[in-house]
């Protein structure tokens, strides 16, 4: 993707995210808190391309998808006032459905925009499925792997500061106290994704945050999540279980064994 195009595409979004604002200029809090994460999801993307030695034109197109793969929370959370998708709608393809409506992509060439269109449609699936074409795969698993990154710093503020009881909707409807689901413990132990429907309590949303270190594909994403002491920061928030310290020694160990591999 040439430059201006990607200028257009960020003209584009900051035009459209401004049509959610109230009288006062203030977008709701929780639709704040996506902008802001979808910018710095976006730097991420960028960087990691940069970092994995992509040309220009795919980091501009990297950067892309990270402004918009998180596009249709905004008429999500005004529609359905919340961003559970489990209560309302898949996020992704509700951006998915954005960009094509409001023809984003218009003037970027057909490879791209398939590229941005999948990576978009598929960021927030449990795996990558299969089928996805071979031009578009480098960009899902880019997105993907940015995208947890910058969710690992925001779950971690929201919990270590108490303001996740604000927004209680953020908690998929479960109790913020309870002890680990075995269920989803076992899962985790072979080192696969855990889906969010296994989640009974808060303590699960943290065990699953953990467990996303196996679907991280690219070494900057794991170097990324060493040098901002990621899994540090979620294990400071863990109870003092067994069942967690072992899933948190369990991610620690998988994440070691990426970063050593450079």
């Amino acid at each position: 993707m040439q430059q201006n195009y990607l200028q257009e595409i960020q003209r584009w979004f900051g035009e459209y995210v401004d049509e959610f604002r109230g009288q006062d200029g203030q977008l709701p809090r929780l639709l704040q808190l996506k902008l802001e994460h979808s910018v710095r999801v976006a730097e991420d993307a960028r960087g990691m391309a940069r970092d994995l030695g992509w040309t220009d034109a795919d980091a501009n197109t990297a950067e892309a998808i990270g402004i918009l793969h998180d596009v249709g929370r905004f008429s999500q959370y005004v529609e359905f006032k919340t961003l559970s998708d489990r209560h309302s709608i898949n996020h992704a393809a509700r951006s998915w459905e954005v960009v094509d409506q409001e023809i984003v992509l218009s003037g970027v060439g057909t490879t791209d925009g398939q590229r941005i269109k999948d990576a978009i449609l598929y960021h927030n699936q449990i795996e990558i499925p299969p089928g996805v074409s071979k031009d578009s795969l480098p960009f899902v698993r880019l997105i993907r792997d940015a995208d947890k990154l910058d969710i690992f710093m925001v779950f971690h503020e929201l919990v270590s500061t108490n303001h996740l009881q604000q927004h209680p909707e953020l908690l998929f409807g479960v109790p913020a106290d309870g002890p680990p689901n075995p269920e989803l413990v076992d899962l985790i132990r072979t080192q696969r994704n855990a889906p969010f429907s296994m989640i009974k309590s808060l303590t699960d949303f943290k065990l699953i945050q953990m467990s996303w270190v196996y679907d991280i594909h690219y070494p900057p994403a794991f170097d990324r999540i060493h040098e901002r002491d990621i899994l540090g920061k979620l294990e400071s928030l863990l109870p003092p279980s067994p069942e967690a310290r072992e899933v948190a020694g369990l991610a620690r160990g998988h994440v070691k064994s990426r970063t050593a591999r450079r």
